[in-house]
Order: C-alpha cells, then sequence, then structure tokens
C-alpha cells in the first residue's frame, strides 16, 4: 500500500475547514468510509491507525460467539469494501491504492482475529503485528493481489495479509497453550 497523498483532496479539506465549509472527504460517503472517518488522511502512518480502527471492530464481531456469523459479517464487510474503495478511489482521481484510503485494513484486521480468542493483551498485540508486518512486507503473493482493478486491488492484499496473520497467530495460541 501506498503511503501517497492526493494533495488536492487534502488542500481541499483544509480550505474547508478554514472557510467554514464542509470537507470534500465528509460529503462523499464512499471517501467518509474508506478513509476511516477520515483517519486516512493523517500524515503519520495512515494505515497504522486504519489497522487500530480495525481492533475493536475484530473485537465486536468476536462477540458474536458463532463461527458462522463472525464469518458472515466479515465476509460481508470485506466485500462492501470493494465498491467503497472503488468509488473513494476515483474520487481522490487516483488509478491504485491511495495511502488515505484505509478501509482494507479496517475490514482486514478482523479475519486475523478469526476464531481467535481475544482474552488477553498478548493476543491483541501480536495480532495487531502480524498483521501490519504481513500488510507491509506483503509476502508472495500478495503483492500480486494489489494488481487486480480498483476496489478489489486495494482490498485483496489486505485479505490475504489478515489470513497469514491469522494462521500464524492461531499458531502461536496453541503452542502458547501447549506450554501451560
Amino acid at each position: 500500500m501506498s503511503d501517497s497523498r492526493d494533495s488536492g483532496e487534502m488542500d481541499n479539506s483544509i480550505t474547508a475547514r478554514t472557510s467554514g465549509q464542509t470537507p470534500g472527504w465528509m460529503r462523499s460517503p464512499a471517501l467518509w468510509l474508506a478513509t476511516g472517518l477520515g483517519v486516512g488522511f493523517s500524515p503519520a502512518a495512515p494505515g497504522t491507525l486504519g489497522a487500530l480502527w480495525g481492533l475493536p471492530l475484530a473485537w465486536a464481531i468476536s462477540q458474536l460467539g458463532d463461527w458462522r456469523a463472525e464469518a458472515l459479517l466479515t465476509g460481508t464487510i470485506c466485500l462492501l469494501g470493494v465498491p467503497i474503495c472503488t468509488a473513494a478511489t476515483r474520487r481522490l482521481g487516483r488509478a491504485k491504492d491511495p495511502g488515505a484510503i484505509v478501509l482494507d485494513e479496517i475490514a482486514s484486521v478482523p479475519i486475523t482475529f478469526f476464531m481467535v480468542p481475544i482474552d488477553s493483551p498478548w493476543v491483541v498485540v501480536v495480532g495487531f503485528a502480524l498483521h501490519r508486518l504481513f500488510d507491509v512486507t506483503k509476502p508472495p503473493p500478495i503483492r500480486r493481489l494489489e494488481r487486480l482493478p480498483g476496489g478489489l486491488g486495494i482490498m485483496a492484499d489486505d485479505w490475504l495479509a489478515g489470513v497469514y496473520s491469522c494462521a500464524v497467530l492461531h499458531l502461536l495460541v496453541w503452542s502458547s497453550d501447549q506450554l501451560r
């Protein structure tokens, strides 16, 4: 994921705040959702901040208590993210993954914690770190998924990063249980 910014959108947002107008990103529901309520416009680590938004979502989904409901809700959020990210990318005037779009991180964090008991701080910290590691380093074939068109390319690489981090997190939780 690129951390580039659309300076026109940022300038528009800054100008709007100083003139009393509503920033452009707030007038576009797709851009509002895709930027994590504007968190994606952070000048530092927007992807990490977006992933932090995913933690309460992952916790809430884990409270459903039924793996089928968790899978259905997580899958629905991920699939809805595709057209939202496509529309937001068009609104930003970009052909590829703008750094301001963080819905991919938000939606993929629950994949990391799928069927993992979120019952200790270490599980949350390790899961979060694994998600960021796989999202940033993009081991094969994650990077290839970015080539998919529009919002699918924005979302799909994060889905696979979530699957990789989920597998490693399950292994770590299982091995720590074996040591007790």
